[in-house]
């Protein structure tokens, strides 16, 4: 067991199933919102394009939604410890920072798109279910500078998440730990963590002390061979 923040959090080998189902959703979703965005971005202004740009904005905070309930689910539930074995110390800096500038954009994208879409003084709806109210008065200037900062936090986005992918990769392929495997939402934690480098098992074969039992059962503890027949 261990401690966070006065509360008893159990030690797990692996992510738990609402942390493995945020994760992956999020992730397809940030993928589908990424192609929507730019697809839309470069259309001419009709209905149609109006309503892409409503389904845009209603996708975008349902995602900071679920990036803040992730982020509290992580909090209160804990996770897996780093593991660290082969890993350089400013690597483990840079994968943490990584994973923080990726939950602040999860959150701060949506918002700045949110703010940006105000000041643009046309009416938005969450899916056409409901009104999202501005949060900003109408602006031009201010719209413009808003959505330029969109644009630009999402691009930082698409290469955060290529350097995220690139650090799974590399633990899954290079250093083979279970990094990769235990946030993945099939197999058992118990082989994902049992995955670390074969040669661990075969350095264990070659130096195991072989024992056999005597011949004749007479109760006797089992004796070390010392390799005579």
């Amino acid at each position: 067991m261990r401690f966070r923040h006065g509360t008893q959090v159990a030690r797990r080998e692996s992510y738990d199933p609402v942390a493995k189902a945020l994760h992956w959703s999020m992730a397809l979703a940030i993928l589908g919102m990424i192609v929507l965005g730019i697809y839309v971005s470069r259309l001419s202004p009709s209905m149609r394009t109006f309503r892409l740009f409503d389904l845009h904005k209603s996708i975008g905070l349902t995602l900071m939604l679920l990036a803040c309930l992730r982020l509290l689910w992580r909090v209160v539930r804990g996770a897996p410890e780093t593991l660290r074995d082969g890993t350089k110390a400013w690597e483990l800096v840079v994968a943490h920072l990584v994973h923080v500038l990726l939950y602040a954009l999860m959150i701060g994208i949506p918002l700045f798109g949110w703010f940006g879409a105000s000041a643009s003084g046309l009416p938005m709806t969450f899916y056409g279910i409901a009104d999202i109210p501005r949060v900003v008065p109408p602006n031009k200037e201010l719209q413009q500078a808003l959505l330029q900062l969109h644009d630009f936090l999402n691009w930082l986005l698409i290469g955060l998440l290529a350097l995220h992918v690139a650090g799974a990769l590399k633990r899954h392929f290079v250093l083979r730990d279970a990094t990769l495997r235990r946030m993945l939402p099939f197999g058992d934690a118990q082989q994902q963590v049992g995955f670390k480098d074969e040669k661990t098992n075969s350095t264990l074969q070659e130096h195991r002390v072989p024992c056999r039992l005597s011949d004749r059962n007479d109760g006797q503890r089992p004796k070390l061979d010392d390799g005579k027949v």
